[in-house]
């Protein structure tokens, strides 16, 4: 019987804090325990590089601290995760206030268990953690999550990010879709800078990262387009963990080796596979394929005609001279990569819808 009555007064406390912090928006009932404070710092510290099987988890938190920040009317700083700082440790240090993890992966370290407590599971082991000392905000995630976990808007943020994108089905079957990747909307909004047809941009960033926020190159290349953050204020923008922002500099910079190529005249179809192979190589790689094309009384201007000297930049030793000269370039990477982004592109034209 004592134990009944602690649950049922339990339970009463609850509903009568939900009662207390709910309002009305005219539409439905919204939460309105919201913190005081005007922003919060994140870290997302779960797997999901190029090559995860299970969905875009970096990019569902990523929006999921989104939305929370919105519901709060507050600013959510989201630190990009490459980074050689421990997470645990940033948290605790007060340079981060909630940590993202896979508690079933990324355990709290015993020597912070005293200092740092987690929310709800969102998804198997998944939980935002704080700090043991900010209760206040941890019960405000909690709230948060309770409520926004039963809504619509959620279940079509777990499909959004966590369906099946491959085509495989539809190529067999010949049937079409609308979508390739969660990342959709922001790309159809940038691939008009280009003017190109959307799904090209897809495969070129599905040539890059696989739609992975989470991807990081071994030079320093980072999420969707792997831009390199150098590269990113060249143009101007900065925080390019963000999706937005890194498909807006990756678009900036692909414009800017577009219009290159625009100048020397040549038609569009060159134009995209040049521009494919600057954003590959680099732009003083691809002059000096084109010059030395130009030195072998080849069309510099044809993409075709420039992939079969490039195996001749292998030896710069055997053709460099006082009027043409080029570091040693193997290209096979190059060729390679213009070919597999136009094969993709291919793909999607057949079972994509424009």
């Amino acid at each position: 019987m004592v134990r009944q009555a602690l649950r049922y007064i339990a339970a009463l406390s609850i509903l009568v804090i939900i009662s207390l912090s709910i309002c009305d928006d005219g539409e439905t009932s919204i939460p309105c325990y919201h913190l005081e404070a005007d922003t919060l710092k994140a870290a997302i510290g779960i797997d999901g590089g190029m090559f995860s099987t299970k969905g875009f988890p970096i990019g569902f938190h990523y929006r999921l601290l989104d939305r929370y920040a919105e519901s709060q009317d507050i600013e959510m700083n989201i630190r990009s995760p490459f980074s050689d700082y421990d997470n645990w440790e940033l948290l605790v240090q007060k340079d981060i206030d909630i940590l993202v993890t896979d508690l079933g992966k990324h355990p709290v370290p015993e020597k912070y268990k005293k200092d740092i407590v987690g929310s709800i599971f969102i998804s198997d082991s998944t939980a935002w953690m704080v700090r043991s000392a900010d209760m206040f905000l941890l019960k405000n995630i909690n709230f948060w999550l309770s409520y926004y976990m039963q809504k619509t808007d959620f279940d079509n943020l777990k499909r959004q990010f966590f369906k099946s994108y491959r085509l495989s089905g539809h190529i067999d079957n010949m049937t079409q879709t609308g979508s390739i990747s969660p990342y959709d909307d922001i790309i159809k909004l940038h691939s008009k800078m280009l003017g190109w047809d959307w799904r090209l941009l897809s495969a070129l960033i599905y040539q890059e990262s696989r739609f992975s926020m989470g991807a990081l190159s071994a030079k320093g290349a980072i999420g969707l387009m792997q831009i390199k953050t150098s590269t990113a204020w060249h143009y101007g923008v900065s925080d390019i963990f963000n999706p937005v922002n890194n498909v807006k500099a990756g678009t900036l910079h692909l414009r800017h080796l577009q219009k290159i190529y625009q100048a020397e005249g040549m038609d569009s179809a060159n134009v995209v596979k040049f521009t494919l192979a600057a954003y590959n190589a680099g732009e003083g790689r691809i002059d000096e394929c084109m010059n030395f094309a130009l030195a072998q009384q080849k069309d510099y201007k044809d993409w075709e005609e420039v992939c079969r000297i490039i195996p001749l930049m292998k030896d710069p030793s055997k053709f460099n001279s006082q009027e043409i000269k080029f570091r040693k370039f193997r290209g096979d990477e190059t060729i390679r990569y213009v070919d597999d982004v136009l094969s993709k592109y291919e793909e999607y034209l057949f079972v994509v819808k424009p």
